[in-house]
């Protein structure tokens, strides 16, 4: 870890994450074991109503493949987290979070599933946030490619044991993540597995040399 660790939060299979991140620190979030989604969405500490927002984060990147260098822009149009690495390089931004009406009414699925919609606004309830404050979510590794005819093709996350994004905060933020619980679709190779948060204070000269 390229710094002095501060904590570590392990998010199980299916479920969710939250913690606080104060300006200045990274959030590291891994794939523990290999081809697992991260819907991710961050707020501003100090003022919850303000959101990360998918479409702000495109039109200010200019790109729906962000690259290391990307902005996650707030729905005021601030960059609440900056991506300082990465080793993946495949993200989706555009098809949002799973939810219950999403297994029900688009995969015709009957009966209960987690999704990442609940798993967010479970993991964000102890700070008062609710589902329908949930924004939809920059989603890690996942490789929904945009096909020529407009559609997207779901595909199993490319990522590898142990890969990781470290993400450095622009302002204090409140930050969640969802170890997405998808089985049904190829997203997670139909395995869904575990996440984790490291949050650590970086080298200054690190972050310097990545932005």
């Amino acid at each position: 870890m390229p710094g002095r660790v501060v904590r570590v939060v392990e998010i199980p299979a299916r479920h969710g994450g939250a913690l606080e991140v104060p300006r200045g620190l990274v959030l590291r979030v891994i794939d523990v074991e290999g081809q697992q989604v991260g819907d991710f969405v961050c707020f501003n500490r100090d003022d919850l109503g303000e959101r990360y927002s998918p479409q702000n984060t495109v039109l200010f990147n200019r790109t729906i493949y962000p690259n290391v260098g990307a902005a996650l822009v707030s729905d005021r149009g601030r960059p609440l987290m900056r991506l300082v690495a990465d080793t993946v390089g495949v993200h989706d931004l555009i098809c949002g979070s799973c939810s219950e009406e999403y297994y029900r009414n688009r995969l015709d699925y009957t009966g209960p599933h987690r999704s990442c919609r609940s798993n967010l606004a479970e993991a964000l309830a102890p700070w008062g946030v609710e589902l329908a404050d949930v924004p939809f979510s920059f989603n890690f590794f996942m490789q929904w490619p945009v096909q020529p005819d407009g559609s997207v093709r779901p595909m199993a996350a490319p990522s590898q044991a142990g890969d990781y994004v470290d993400l450095l905060a622009e302002m204090d933020v409140l930050a969640a993540n969802s170890a997405c619980p998808s089985d049904i679709t190829p997203t997670n190779a139909h395995r869904p597995t575990s996440m984790r948060f490291v949050l650590y204070e970086p080298d200054p000269a690190a972050i310097g040399a990545s932005r």
